[in-house]
Protein backbone atom coordinates (compact mmCIF):
# COMPACT_ATOMS: atom_id res chain seq x y z
CA UNK A 1 0.00 0.00 0.00
CA UNK A 2 1.16 3.14 -0.70
CA UNK A 3 1.00 7.05 -0.61
CA UNK A 4 -0.80 8.74 -3.25
CA UNK A 5 2.58 10.47 -4.55
CA UNK A 6 4.07 7.28 -4.14
CA UNK A 7 1.49 5.36 -5.62
CA UNK A 8 1.66 7.76 -8.89
CA UNK A 9 5.41 7.32 -9.37
CA UNK A 10 4.96 3.77 -9.60
CA UNK A 11 2.65 3.82 -11.84
CA UNK A 12 4.68 6.29 -14.27
CA UNK A 13 7.76 3.57 -13.86
CA UNK A 14 5.31 0.52 -14.75
CA UNK A 15 3.45 2.43 -17.70
CA UNK A 16 6.35 4.20 -19.16
CA UNK A 17 9.93 3.93 -18.03
CA UNK A 18 9.63 -0.35 -18.04
CA UNK A 19 8.27 -0.94 -21.33
CA UNK A 20 10.48 1.69 -23.68
CA UNK A 21 13.56 0.83 -20.54
CA UNK A 22 16.00 -0.57 -23.55
CA UNK A 23 15.00 2.23 -26.13
CA UNK A 24 15.65 5.06 -23.76
CA UNK A 25 18.81 3.85 -21.80
CA UNK A 26 20.23 3.55 -25.29
CA UNK A 27 19.19 7.00 -26.63
CA UNK A 28 20.95 8.50 -22.78
CA UNK A 29 23.89 6.26 -23.50
CA UNK A 30 24.19 7.41 -26.77
CA UNK A 31 23.76 10.68 -26.59
CA UNK A 32 26.37 10.66 -23.67
CA UNK A 33 28.97 9.13 -26.21
CA UNK A 34 28.24 12.00 -28.78
CA UNK A 35 28.77 14.39 -26.05
CA UNK A 36 32.35 12.82 -25.18
CA UNK A 37 33.25 12.72 -28.83
CA UNK A 38 32.49 16.57 -29.29
CA UNK A 39 29.16 16.25 -31.39
CA UNK A 40 26.71 18.98 -30.57
CA UNK A 41 24.31 18.19 -28.33
CA UNK A 42 21.22 20.40 -27.74
CA UNK A 43 18.99 18.86 -25.35
CA UNK A 44 21.51 18.23 -21.92
CA UNK A 45 18.95 19.27 -20.04
CA UNK A 46 16.79 16.66 -21.37
CA UNK A 47 19.47 13.73 -20.94
CA UNK A 48 19.75 14.98 -17.29
CA UNK A 49 16.40 15.38 -16.78
CA UNK A 50 15.36 11.60 -17.71
CA UNK A 51 18.55 10.37 -15.32
CA UNK A 52 17.16 12.46 -12.70
CA UNK A 53 13.89 11.06 -13.13
CA UNK A 54 14.74 7.18 -12.93
CA UNK A 55 16.32 8.10 -10.05
CA UNK A 56 13.64 10.07 -8.43
CA UNK A 57 11.26 6.94 -9.05
CA UNK A 58 14.35 4.69 -7.71
CA UNK A 59 14.14 6.37 -4.41
CA UNK A 60 10.27 7.58 -4.00
CA UNK A 61 11.37 10.85 -3.80
CA UNK A 62 8.06 12.81 -3.72
CA UNK A 63 8.47 15.03 -0.56
CA UNK A 64 7.72 12.14 1.51
CA UNK A 65 9.69 9.25 3.30
CA UNK A 66 9.25 6.28 1.94
CA UNK A 67 9.00 2.64 3.76
CA UNK A 68 12.64 1.19 3.93
CA UNK A 69 12.04 -1.91 2.00
CA UNK A 70 10.15 0.52 -1.01
CA UNK A 71 13.40 2.71 -0.84
CA UNK A 72 15.55 -0.10 -1.35
CA UNK A 73 13.85 -2.20 -3.73
CA UNK A 74 14.04 1.03 -5.89
CA UNK A 75 17.18 1.88 -5.90
CA UNK A 76 18.15 -1.51 -6.86
CA UNK A 77 16.09 -0.62 -9.92
CA UNK A 78 18.08 2.52 -10.82
CA UNK A 79 21.24 0.57 -10.91
CA UNK A 80 19.76 -2.43 -12.69
CA UNK A 81 18.16 -0.48 -15.56
CA UNK A 82 20.75 2.11 -15.79
CA UNK A 83 23.77 2.17 -14.21
CA UNK A 84 24.44 -0.84 -15.07
CA UNK A 85 24.04 -0.45 -18.76
CA UNK A 86 26.22 2.76 -18.10
CA UNK A 87 29.19 0.75 -16.99
CA UNK A 88 29.08 -1.99 -19.30
CA UNK A 89 29.33 0.35 -22.67
CA UNK A 90 31.67 2.88 -20.81
CA UNK A 91 34.45 0.17 -22.07
CA UNK A 92 38.43 0.83 -22.97
CA UNK A 93 37.42 1.00 -27.00
CA UNK A 94 34.83 3.88 -25.98
CA UNK A 95 38.17 5.76 -23.77
CA UNK A 96 40.70 4.87 -27.08
CA UNK A 97 37.92 6.69 -29.04
CA UNK A 98 39.32 10.06 -27.38
CA UNK A 99 42.77 9.28 -27.28
CA UNK A 100 43.53 6.83 -30.02
CA UNK A 101 46.39 4.52 -30.03
CA UNK A 102 48.68 6.02 -32.31
CA UNK A 103 48.70 8.93 -30.09
CA UNK A 104 49.24 6.87 -26.87
CA UNK A 105 52.42 5.41 -28.73
CA UNK A 106 53.89 8.72 -29.55
CA UNK A 107 53.36 10.33 -26.33
CA UNK A 108 55.74 10.94 -23.69
CA UNK A 109 55.31 10.21 -20.18
CA UNK A 110 55.43 13.81 -19.38
CA UNK A 111 52.69 14.54 -22.68
CA UNK A 112 50.93 11.79 -21.84
CA UNK A 113 50.35 12.67 -18.17
CA UNK A 114 48.66 16.13 -19.07
CA UNK A 115 46.73 14.71 -21.77
CA UNK A 116 44.85 12.13 -19.38
CA UNK A 117 44.49 14.91 -16.91
CA UNK A 118 42.74 16.65 -19.54
CA UNK A 119 40.69 13.54 -19.70
CA UNK A 120 39.78 13.02 -16.50
CA UNK A 121 38.79 16.37 -16.11
CA UNK A 122 36.74 16.29 -18.99
CA UNK A 123 34.96 13.19 -18.56
CA UNK A 124 34.10 13.96 -14.74
CA UNK A 125 32.52 17.62 -15.70
CA UNK A 126 30.48 15.90 -18.13
CA UNK A 127 29.54 12.60 -15.38
CA UNK A 128 28.67 15.95 -12.80
CA UNK A 129 26.13 17.09 -15.66
CA UNK A 130 24.13 14.16 -16.47
CA UNK A 131 24.74 11.09 -13.51
CA UNK A 132 24.77 10.96 -9.72
CA UNK A 133 27.59 10.83 -7.56
CA UNK A 134 27.50 6.90 -7.38
CA UNK A 135 27.82 6.11 -10.79
CA UNK A 136 30.03 9.72 -11.58
CA UNK A 137 33.03 7.49 -9.27
CA UNK A 138 32.41 4.07 -10.95
CA UNK A 139 32.95 6.27 -14.52
CA UNK A 140 36.29 7.82 -13.41
CA UNK A 141 37.30 4.44 -11.64
CA UNK A 142 37.00 3.02 -15.21
CA UNK A 143 38.51 5.73 -16.79
CA UNK A 144 41.55 5.68 -14.26
CA UNK A 145 42.25 1.83 -14.79
CA UNK A 146 42.16 1.78 -18.16
CA UNK A 147 44.15 5.27 -18.94
CA UNK A 148 46.68 5.12 -16.13
CA UNK A 149 46.51 1.51 -14.26
CA UNK A 150 47.31 -0.20 -18.00
CA UNK A 151 50.27 2.15 -18.08
CA UNK A 152 51.85 2.45 -14.68
CA UNK A 153 54.80 0.51 -15.35
CA UNK A 154 55.50 2.67 -18.42
CA UNK A 155 54.99 5.70 -16.30
CA UNK A 156 57.37 4.18 -13.12
CA UNK A 157 60.24 4.10 -15.55
CA UNK A 158 60.00 7.54 -16.24
CA UNK A 159 59.80 7.86 -12.30
CA UNK A 160 63.41 8.45 -11.27
CA UNK A 161 64.46 10.82 -14.15
CA UNK A 162 61.54 12.62 -12.87
CA UNK A 163 62.65 13.04 -9.29
CA UNK A 164 66.37 13.31 -10.30
CA UNK A 165 65.84 16.13 -12.09
CA UNK A 166 63.26 17.19 -9.70
CA UNK A 167 60.69 18.12 -12.22
CA UNK A 168 57.72 19.44 -9.80
CA UNK A 169 55.02 19.86 -12.60
CA UNK A 170 55.41 16.40 -14.02
CA UNK A 171 55.82 14.60 -10.39
CA UNK A 172 52.95 16.68 -9.56
CA UNK A 173 50.49 15.20 -12.21
CA UNK A 174 52.12 11.77 -11.92
CA UNK A 175 51.24 11.88 -8.39
CA UNK A 176 47.69 13.05 -9.17
CA UNK A 177 47.16 10.07 -11.81
CA UNK A 178 48.82 7.42 -9.30
CA UNK A 179 47.37 8.15 -5.81
CA UNK A 180 43.66 7.32 -6.32
CA UNK A 181 45.42 3.44 -7.55
CA UNK A 182 46.05 0.85 -4.71
CA UNK A 183 49.49 1.07 -3.76
CA UNK A 184 50.37 3.49 -7.01
CA UNK A 185 52.51 5.97 -5.76
CA UNK A 186 55.47 2.77 -3.93
CA UNK A 187 57.90 3.75 -7.08
CA UNK A 188 57.49 7.17 -6.33
CA UNK A 189 57.95 7.29 -2.51
CA UNK A 190 61.16 4.55 -3.38
CA UNK A 191 62.76 7.15 -5.22
CA UNK A 192 62.24 10.48 -3.55
CA UNK A 193 63.45 8.43 0.03
CA UNK A 194 66.57 7.95 -2.27
CA UNK A 195 67.04 11.37 -3.99
CA UNK A 196 66.64 13.37 -0.33
CA UNK A 197 68.95 10.50 0.96
CA UNK A 198 71.72 10.97 -1.78
CA UNK A 199 71.04 15.06 -1.54
CA UNK A 200 71.26 15.12 1.91
CA UNK A 201 74.20 13.23 2.20
CA UNK A 202 76.19 15.40 -0.30
CA UNK A 203 75.50 18.82 2.19
CA UNK A 204 77.02 17.14 5.40
CA UNK A 205 80.04 15.44 3.62
CA UNK A 206 83.74 16.25 4.04
CA UNK A 207 82.29 19.55 5.67
CA UNK A 208 85.46 21.74 7.19
CA UNK A 209 86.30 24.96 8.43
CA UNK A 210 86.27 26.81 12.11
CA UNK A 211 82.40 26.05 12.88
CA UNK A 212 81.85 22.35 11.31
CA UNK A 213 78.43 22.59 13.90
CA UNK A 214 77.20 25.72 12.35
CA UNK A 215 77.90 24.23 8.43
CA UNK A 216 75.99 20.94 9.61
CA UNK A 217 72.84 22.30 10.92
CA UNK A 218 72.53 24.94 8.37
CA UNK A 219 72.68 22.43 5.54
CA UNK A 220 71.03 19.76 6.92
CA UNK A 221 68.13 22.63 7.29
CA UNK A 222 68.87 23.26 4.00
CA UNK A 223 67.95 19.88 2.72
CA UNK A 224 65.06 19.75 4.91
CA UNK A 225 63.69 23.15 4.08
CA UNK A 226 63.85 22.39 0.41
CA UNK A 227 62.24 18.14 0.04
CA UNK A 228 60.19 19.45 2.88
CA UNK A 229 58.58 22.08 0.78
CA UNK A 230 58.37 19.27 -2.28
CA UNK A 231 56.77 17.35 0.24
CA UNK A 232 54.13 19.94 0.59
CA UNK A 233 53.89 20.88 -2.77
CA UNK A 234 54.01 18.59 -4.64
CA UNK A 235 52.70 15.49 -2.54
CA UNK A 236 50.27 17.39 -0.52
CA UNK A 237 51.96 15.95 2.73
CA UNK A 238 51.05 12.82 1.78
CA UNK A 239 51.53 10.10 4.65
CA UNK A 240 53.82 7.65 2.40
CA UNK A 241 55.82 10.44 1.02
CA UNK A 242 56.31 12.21 4.48
CA UNK A 243 57.15 9.11 6.32
CA UNK A 244 60.01 8.56 3.19
CA UNK A 245 60.94 12.09 3.93
CA UNK A 246 61.22 11.58 7.54
CA UNK A 247 63.41 8.09 6.58
CA UNK A 248 65.83 10.18 4.50
CA UNK A 249 66.23 12.45 6.74
CA UNK A 250 66.84 10.48 9.82
CA UNK A 251 69.39 8.37 7.83
CA UNK A 252 71.31 11.60 6.68
CA UNK A 253 71.64 13.71 10.28
CA UNK A 254 72.39 10.32 12.01
CA UNK A 255 74.94 8.90 9.71
CA UNK A 256 78.55 7.66 11.08
CA UNK A 257 81.95 8.35 10.05
CA UNK A 258 84.88 5.99 10.03
CA UNK A 259 84.77 5.34 13.64
CA UNK A 260 81.22 4.43 13.52
CA UNK A 261 80.03 6.84 15.82
CA UNK A 262 77.20 9.34 14.65
CA UNK A 263 78.26 12.98 15.32
CA UNK A 264 74.90 14.93 15.11
CA UNK A 265 74.80 14.87 19.10
CA UNK A 266 77.45 16.76 19.82
CA UNK A 267 77.72 18.67 16.55
CA UNK A 268 73.92 20.12 17.72
CA UNK A 269 75.02 20.64 21.11
CA UNK A 270 78.14 22.61 19.94
CA UNK A 271 75.54 24.42 17.69
CA UNK A 272 73.05 25.39 20.18
CA UNK A 273 75.69 26.52 22.84
CA UNK A 274 77.23 28.57 19.93
CA UNK A 275 73.63 30.14 20.16
CA UNK A 276 73.18 30.90 23.38
CA UNK A 277 76.66 32.04 24.75
CA UNK A 278 77.96 35.77 25.14
CA UNK A 279 78.97 36.78 21.61
CA UNK A 280 80.12 40.21 20.18
CA UNK A 281 78.00 39.01 17.05
CA UNK A 282 75.06 38.77 19.42
CA UNK A 283 71.45 37.89 16.99
CA UNK A 284 68.59 39.45 17.69
CA UNK A 285 65.47 37.42 19.13
CA UNK A 286 63.48 37.15 16.43
CA UNK A 287 66.81 35.87 14.21
CA UNK A 288 68.14 33.39 17.98
CA UNK A 289 64.55 32.07 17.58
CA UNK A 290 64.59 31.21 14.22
CA UNK A 291 68.04 29.23 14.68
CA UNK A 292 66.82 27.62 17.81
CA UNK A 293 63.59 26.50 15.79
CA UNK A 294 66.09 24.84 13.45
CA UNK A 295 68.12 23.05 16.22
CA UNK A 296 65.03 21.37 17.28
CA UNK A 297 64.39 20.62 13.91
CA UNK A 298 67.34 18.56 14.00
CA UNK A 299 66.88 17.36 17.24
CA UNK A 300 63.54 15.51 16.60
CA UNK A 301 65.61 13.80 13.60
CA UNK A 302 68.14 12.12 16.07
CA UNK A 303 68.43 8.34 17.41
CA UNK A 304 70.32 9.27 20.38
CA UNK A 305 68.91 11.61 22.14
CA UNK A 306 70.02 11.06 25.34
CA UNK A 307 73.94 11.58 23.72
CA UNK A 308 72.51 15.14 22.82
CA UNK A 309 71.16 15.80 26.40
CA UNK A 310 74.48 14.29 28.11
CA UNK A 311 76.44 17.03 25.20
CA UNK A 312 73.99 20.06 25.91
CA UNK A 313 73.62 19.34 30.07
CA UNK A 314 77.61 20.01 30.03
CA UNK A 315 77.25 22.76 27.72
CA UNK A 316 74.64 24.66 29.65
CA UNK A 317 76.26 23.31 33.32
CA UNK A 318 79.32 25.67 31.71
CA UNK A 319 76.89 28.36 30.79
CA UNK A 320 75.05 28.82 33.49
CA UNK A 321 78.56 28.23 35.67
CA UNK A 322 80.60 30.51 34.14
CA UNK A 323 77.53 32.73 33.41
CA UNK A 324 78.73 32.93 29.85
CA UNK A 325 74.78 32.92 28.48
CA UNK A 326 73.83 35.50 26.60
CA UNK A 327 70.18 35.16 28.37
CA UNK A 328 68.46 33.34 30.43
CA UNK A 329 65.19 34.03 28.25
CA UNK A 330 66.88 32.70 25.33
CA UNK A 331 68.10 29.48 27.53
CA UNK A 332 64.49 28.77 28.90
CA UNK A 333 63.16 29.26 25.49
CA UNK A 334 65.50 26.53 24.35
CA UNK A 335 64.44 23.99 27.44
CA UNK A 336 61.15 24.72 26.84
CA UNK A 337 61.35 23.69 22.76
CA UNK A 338 63.39 20.43 23.69
CA UNK A 339 60.31 19.57 26.46
CA UNK A 340 57.80 20.01 23.54
CA UNK A 341 59.59 17.67 21.59
CA UNK A 342 60.48 14.97 23.85
CA UNK A 343 58.41 15.37 27.21
CA UNK A 344 59.39 16.62 30.54
CA UNK A 345 61.14 14.12 31.71
CA UNK A 346 63.50 14.47 29.11
CA UNK A 347 64.35 18.02 30.04
CA UNK A 348 63.37 17.50 33.94
CA UNK A 349 67.25 17.40 35.12
CA UNK A 350 67.81 20.90 32.90
CA UNK A 351 65.03 22.81 34.57
CA UNK A 352 66.40 21.49 37.99
CA UNK A 353 69.57 23.77 36.74
CA UNK A 354 67.80 26.83 36.36
CA UNK A 355 66.02 25.91 39.63
CA UNK A 356 69.34 25.66 41.30
CA UNK A 357 70.90 29.10 39.73
CA UNK A 358 67.80 30.89 41.30
CA UNK A 359 68.49 29.31 44.65
CA UNK A 360 71.85 29.94 45.12
CA UNK A 361 71.08 33.60 44.54
CA UNK A 362 69.04 33.64 47.32
CA UNK A 363 71.40 31.31 49.34
CA UNK A 364 74.05 34.03 48.71
CA UNK A 365 71.40 36.88 49.65
CA UNK A 366 70.85 34.72 53.12
CA UNK A 367 74.70 34.48 53.64
CA UNK A 368 75.38 38.26 54.03
CA UNK A 369 72.45 38.38 55.76
CA UNK A 370 73.81 35.78 57.96
CA UNK A 371 77.08 37.61 58.00
CA UNK A 372 75.65 40.85 59.29
CA UNK A 373 73.53 39.35 62.05
CA UNK A 374 76.27 37.50 63.63
CA UNK A 375 78.96 40.51 62.86
CA UNK A 376 81.01 38.68 60.87
CA UNK A 377 84.03 40.52 59.24
CA UNK A 378 83.94 40.99 55.64
CA UNK A 379 85.30 38.66 53.23
CA UNK A 380 88.90 39.06 52.27
CA UNK A 381 87.70 38.50 48.65
CA UNK A 382 83.76 39.01 47.61
CA UNK A 383 82.79 35.62 46.51
CA UNK A 384 79.26 34.27 44.72
CA UNK A 385 78.84 30.97 45.36
CA UNK A 386 76.63 28.47 43.64
CA UNK A 387 75.47 25.61 45.29
CA UNK A 388 74.39 22.65 42.68
CA UNK A 389 72.54 19.38 43.11
CA UNK A 390 74.74 16.88 42.19
CA UNK A 391 72.08 14.74 40.88
CA UNK A 392 71.25 17.14 38.24
CA UNK A 393 74.28 18.89 37.25
CA UNK A 394 76.43 16.58 35.32
CA UNK A 395 79.73 17.73 37.49
CA UNK A 396 82.76 15.60 38.92
CA UNK A 397 86.04 15.88 40.62
CA UNK A 398 89.01 16.14 38.28
CA UNK A 399 90.80 13.23 38.27
CA UNK A 400 94.81 12.76 38.72
CA UNK A 401 96.93 11.95 36.75
CA UNK A 402 99.22 10.44 39.24
CA UNK A 403 99.58 6.92 40.09
CA UNK A 404 98.72 7.91 44.25
CA UNK A 405 96.33 4.65 45.23
CA UNK A 406 95.03 6.55 47.92
CA UNK A 407 92.49 8.84 45.85
CA UNK A 408 91.24 9.04 42.47
CA UNK A 409 90.97 12.88 43.28
CA UNK A 410 93.03 16.14 42.47
CA UNK A 411 94.07 17.03 45.56
CA UNK A 412 94.01 20.67 45.15
CA UNK A 413 95.72 23.17 47.99
CA UNK A 414 93.31 26.02 48.25
CA UNK A 415 95.27 29.66 48.28
CA UNK A 416 95.79 31.05 51.78
CA UNK A 417 93.86 34.60 50.65
CA UNK A 418 90.96 32.46 49.68
CA UNK A 419 90.68 29.60 52.39
CA UNK A 420 88.68 32.21 54.57
CA UNK A 421 86.09 32.72 52.26
CA UNK A 422 85.53 28.75 51.91
CA UNK A 423 85.31 28.13 55.74
CA UNK A 424 83.31 30.96 56.51
CA UNK A 425 80.24 30.13 53.83
CA UNK A 426 80.76 26.16 55.19
CA UNK A 427 79.67 27.10 58.65
CA UNK A 428 76.95 29.33 57.39
CA UNK A 429 75.82 26.12 55.25
CA UNK A 430 76.07 23.50 57.78
CA UNK A 431 74.04 25.68 60.48
CA UNK A 432 71.43 26.09 58.16
CA UNK A 433 71.12 22.61 55.92
CA UNK A 434 71.56 19.88 58.61
CA UNK A 435 73.17 17.14 57.36
CA UNK A 436 74.06 18.56 54.03
CA UNK A 437 77.50 17.97 52.36
CA UNK A 438 79.37 20.45 50.11
CA UNK A 439 81.92 19.10 47.66
CA UNK A 440 84.12 22.36 46.06
CA UNK A 441 84.62 21.78 42.78
CA UNK A 442 87.74 24.37 42.26
CA UNK A 443 88.28 23.45 38.82
CA UNK A 444 85.22 25.07 37.75
CA UNK A 445 85.41 28.16 40.30
CA UNK A 446 87.19 31.28 38.05
CA UNK A 447 88.70 34.70 39.50
CA UNK A 448 89.13 38.20 38.09
CA UNK A 449 92.54 39.25 38.86
CA UNK A 450 94.00 42.65 38.42
CA UNK A 451 97.41 42.65 37.35
CA UNK A 452 99.42 45.98 38.45
CA UNK A 453 102.97 45.03 37.71
CA UNK A 454 102.93 45.88 34.45
CA UNK A 455 103.08 49.96 32.50
CA UNK A 456 99.21 50.16 33.45
CA UNK A 457 96.56 47.98 34.89
CA UNK A 458 95.08 45.07 33.61
CA UNK A 459 91.89 42.64 34.74
CA UNK A 460 92.13 39.00 33.60
CA UNK A 461 90.04 35.97 33.92
CA UNK A 462 91.40 33.11 35.69
CA UNK A 463 90.48 29.68 36.76
CA UNK A 464 91.21 28.88 40.14
CA UNK A 465 94.15 26.61 39.43
CA UNK A 466 95.76 29.21 37.26
CA UNK A 467 95.18 31.62 39.99
CA UNK A 468 97.39 29.07 42.51
CA UNK A 469 100.38 29.20 39.86
CA UNK A 470 100.38 32.82 39.23
CA UNK A 471 100.07 33.60 43.10
CA UNK A 472 103.06 31.69 43.42
CA UNK A 473 105.05 34.69 41.11
CA UNK A 474 104.66 36.87 43.95
CA UNK A 475 107.54 37.92 45.11
CA UNK A 476 110.10 35.76 42.09
CA UNK A 477 110.41 36.21 38.61
CA UNK A 478 110.99 31.95 38.42
CA UNK A 479 109.92 29.14 40.61
CA UNK A 480 110.51 25.41 39.82
CA UNK A 481 107.68 22.84 38.92
CA UNK A 482 108.34 20.98 41.87
CA UNK A 483 107.61 23.66 43.97
CA UNK A 484 104.42 24.74 43.05
CA UNK A 485 103.25 21.11 42.72
CA UNK A 486 104.06 20.97 46.55
CA UNK A 487 102.17 24.23 46.93
CA UNK A 488 99.15 23.67 45.04
CA UNK A 489 98.67 20.32 44.72
CA UNK A 490 98.35 20.37 41.21
CA UNK A 491 101.07 17.35 40.22
CA UNK A 492 101.07 16.47 36.37
CA UNK A 493 98.83 19.02 35.64
CA UNK A 494 99.38 21.69 32.83
CA UNK A 495 97.05 24.74 33.47
CA UNK A 496 100.03 26.94 33.06
CA UNK A 497 100.30 26.85 29.59
CA UNK A 498 96.90 28.48 29.54
CA UNK A 499 98.80 31.36 31.13
CA UNK A 500 100.46 32.07 27.95
CA UNK A 501 98.26 34.49 25.48
CA UNK A 502 97.90 35.98 22.00
CA UNK A 503 97.34 38.98 24.03
CA UNK A 504 99.16 38.50 26.98
CA UNK A 505 102.33 36.64 27.80
CA UNK A 506 102.19 35.72 31.62
CA UNK A 507 104.41 32.76 32.10
CA UNK A 508 106.45 30.78 30.01
CA UNK A 509 108.25 27.22 30.91
CA UNK A 510 111.94 28.44 30.65
CA UNK A 511 114.95 29.50 32.34
CA UNK A 512 116.43 33.41 32.77
CA UNK A 513 120.42 32.18 32.58
CA UNK A 514 120.01 29.33 30.35
CA UNK A 515 118.85 28.67 26.57
CA UNK A 516 117.17 25.30 26.77
CA UNK A 517 114.48 26.15 24.88
CA UNK A 518 113.62 22.87 22.06
CA UNK A 519 111.24 22.41 18.75
CA UNK A 520 108.42 20.82 20.81
CA UNK A 521 107.04 21.42 24.43
CA UNK A 522 106.89 17.39 24.97
CA UNK A 523 110.63 17.80 24.82
CA UNK A 524 111.72 20.86 26.99
CA UNK A 525 114.40 20.46 29.59
CA UNK A 526 113.72 23.34 31.27
CA UNK A 527 111.84 22.61 35.07
CA UNK A 528 110.86 26.37 36.08
CA UNK A 529 108.49 28.74 34.86
CA UNK A 530 109.28 32.50 34.86
CA UNK A 531 107.35 35.29 35.05
CA UNK A 532 107.11 37.04 31.57
CA UNK A 533 106.14 41.04 31.24
CA UNK A 534 104.81 41.35 28.05
CA UNK A 535 101.13 42.45 27.05
CA UNK A 536 100.38 42.55 23.06
CA UNK A 537 100.77 46.18 21.05
CA UNK A 538 97.40 47.54 20.27
CA UNK A 539 95.42 45.79 23.04
CA UNK A 540 93.26 48.49 24.13
CA UNK A 541 90.80 47.29 26.36
CA UNK A 542 91.86 46.86 30.18
CA UNK A 543 90.74 43.39 30.32
CA UNK A 544 91.05 40.33 28.64
CA UNK A 545 90.28 36.72 29.88
CA UNK A 546 92.23 33.43 29.14
CA UNK A 547 91.22 30.44 28.29
CA UNK A 548 89.57 29.57 31.88
CA UNK A 549 89.80 26.02 33.39
CA UNK A 550 90.57 24.69 29.77
CA UNK A 551 93.98 22.49 28.72
CA UNK A 552 95.46 23.59 25.75
CA UNK A 553 98.84 23.09 23.84
CA UNK A 554 101.90 25.56 24.09
CA UNK A 555 101.15 27.78 20.84
CA UNK A 556 104.42 26.99 18.72
CA UNK A 557 104.84 30.86 18.70
CA UNK A 558 105.97 31.35 21.95
CA UNK A 559 108.98 29.04 21.82
CA UNK A 560 110.26 32.11 19.18
CA UNK A 561 108.56 34.64 21.14
CA UNK A 562 109.59 33.84 24.57
CA UNK A 563 113.43 32.76 23.36
CA UNK A 564 113.95 36.33 21.17
CA UNK A 565 112.57 38.23 24.55
CA UNK A 566 115.16 36.00 26.85
CA UNK A 567 117.75 36.66 24.27
CA UNK A 568 117.50 39.98 23.87
CA UNK A 569 117.47 40.94 27.81
CA UNK A 570 120.67 38.61 28.32
CA UNK A 571 122.51 41.08 25.63
CA UNK A 572 121.48 43.77 27.14
CA UNK A 573 120.43 45.44 24.08
CA UNK A 574 119.51 48.92 24.64
CA UNK A 575 116.32 48.86 22.79
CA UNK A 576 115.16 46.64 25.78
CA UNK A 577 115.89 48.99 28.76
CA UNK A 578 111.78 49.91 28.81
CA UNK A 579 111.46 45.96 28.87
CA UNK A 580 114.13 45.44 31.58
CA UNK A 581 112.81 48.50 33.65
CA UNK A 582 109.54 46.57 34.06
CA UNK A 583 111.30 43.68 35.39
CA UNK A 584 112.96 45.38 37.95
CA UNK A 585 110.05 47.56 39.37
CA UNK A 586 107.29 45.34 39.32
CA UNK A 587 105.35 44.76 42.49
CA UNK A 588 103.76 42.61 44.29
CA UNK A 589 100.40 40.49 43.12
CA UNK A 590 99.77 40.80 46.74
CA UNK A 591 98.97 44.31 45.93
CA UNK A 592 96.78 43.69 42.94
CA UNK A 593 92.78 43.61 43.70
CA UNK A 594 91.66 40.25 43.68
CA UNK A 595 87.85 39.44 43.11
CA UNK A 596 86.78 35.87 43.50
CA UNK A 597 83.56 34.47 41.87
CA UNK A 598 83.33 31.01 42.32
Amino acid sequence: MYEVGHLCLEIWKETLVMPIRKRLVDLILQAVSDDRKDVAINDKKIIAGVIRSILQVSNGDFGLQPYVKYATYETTFYQQIFEQQLVARFNKETLLGCCSKSLLSSFSPSLYMEKIIEILAQEEERSDTYFNQVSVKKVIGICRDVLINEHKNWLEVACPEMIAAENTKDLRNMYLLLKPIPSGTQVMTREFESHVKSKGFASISNLNGDNIPALFVENSIQVYQKYSKMKSEVFEDDVDFTHAFDKALQSVINSKDSTKTPKAPERLARFTDSLLRKSTKALSDRDLEKKLDEATIIFRYLEDKDMFQKYFSKMLANRLIMTTSSSMDSEEMMITKLKQACGYEFTSKLSRMFTDIGLSKELSTKYEEYMKKNNLPNLPVPMTPLILGAAAWPLSMPQSTSQEKNTNETKFILPRDLQPCIDGFEKFYGDTHNGRKLSWLFHLSNAEVRLSYLDKPYVINLSTHQLAILLNLQHKDSITLDLIATDTGLKNNLDFYTLYDDDAKLIAKGDLHERCWCEKPQSWRSDKLILLYEVREGVEEKSFGLQVAKMVGFPEHLLLDAKNVLEQLEAGNSVDEELKRRLKSATSLEESKKVLSV
